[in-house]
């Protein structure tokens, strides 16, 4: 995400956003998807510790995070900050049916190109989980590339 909130140009395209796929000498390779990124040390420790197993369930797109949000249905948010600043497009966070959402303060990873912040979100009201809940975890984290290939068609 940009500096000033955006994740896309208003033609969709990214221009500067994921620069630093490429800033680096360690070598991340993508599960299921064929990719190889060449990333700084500590953006490949990061994403090494993103795409191993677990819980989480990636999402993407304004409109899908949004609706989660508004859902209460999401636990963690992974933000990648790059230092660009877009200036028109299409925010992230935009608009909540439920504003504002508290959320912890973040766990920075500061990389190349790139910050990485991960933010807990702060639970509220009668459907808040505990932290030890067994619900399945769902969190942005736009550096994760999902295949949808292994996917059953919708009937």
């Amino acid at each position: 995400m940009s500096v000033d909130g955006f994740i896309v140009h208003e033609d969709d395209s990214v221009g500067h956003l994921f620069d630093w796929y490429g800033s680096g000498e360690a070598e991340v390779r993508w599960p299921g998807m064929g990719m190889v990124s060449h990333v700084a040390p500590p953006s490949a420790a990061y994403l090494q510790d993103t795409i191993k197993g677990g819980k989480t369930v990636a999402l993407a797109g304004p409109s899908v995070i949004q609706q989660a949000l508004d859902l209460d249905l999401v636990d963690e948010i992974a933000v990648e900050l790059a230092p660009v600043l877009l200036g028109k497009g299409i925010r992230f966070f935009g608009e909540l049916a439920h504003a504002p959402v508290l959320l912890d303060d973040p766990q920075v990873t500061e990389s190349t190109r790139v910050s990485h912040l991960r933010f807990r979100v702060r639970h509220q009201g009668a459907g808040a989980q505990s932290g030890g809940s067994s619900r399945q975890r769902w969190a942005y984290f736009p550096a994760v590339p999902v295949d949808h290939s292994a996917e059953p068609d919708a009937p």
